[in-house]
């Protein structure tokens, strides 16, 4: 797994940019993408496709649109998401019995099953960020997250 440590050299924190909240939240971003991408690797998913398989698992029989706007997905790149979940047999599609124009979503048998490890995977990933962390700042942080989450309009 990839260390997700920050490292610092002489250059950043002599330049002030090391100490800056919008600094530091990136480099602790790529850090965790990082970690979070070689977690699904094995599963041959992308952390945009996991989210959406857990979000149709969550929500059998939601449409593609719903998972775009949840995730900030753009239509045409979500469009291109499902299709190769679809072409892999991870998610199927089903006419939407309450609006014939669109189709619904649910997770196949082999989606279930793919979700199944790459969840157990996935808490790996959260148990290393929280090792980082400890319990209390765990929470700390989600909270401060969604607080600047807002600052972007979101939540």
């Amino acid at each position: 797994m990839v260390n997700i440590e920050m490292h610092g050299s002489s250059a950043i924190e002599n330049s002030g940019i090391g100490g800056q909240l919008g600094f530091l939240l990136r480099q602790a971003q790529a850090a965790v993408w990082q970690d979070l991408i070689a977690t699904l690797a094995p599963f041959d998913l992308r952390p945009a496709q996991y989210a959406a398989l857990r979000i149709v698992r969550a929500s059998p029989g939601c449409k593609q649109q719903e998972i775009g706007d949840a995730l900030g997905i753009q239509r045409p790149n979500m469009v291109r998401l499902v299709d190769d979940l679809r072409a892999r047999g991870l998610l199927t599609t089903v006419r939407n019995p309450a609006d014939r124009r669109s189709y619904a979503l649910e997770l196949t048998a082999a989606g279930t099953e793919l979700m199944a490890r790459a969840d157990r995977a996935h808490d790996g990933h959260e148990a290393r960020l929280a090792a980082c962390l400890g319990d209390a700042d765990t929470v700390a942080l989600n909270g401060a997250l969604r607080q600047l989450g807002r600052l972007g309009g979101g939540g």
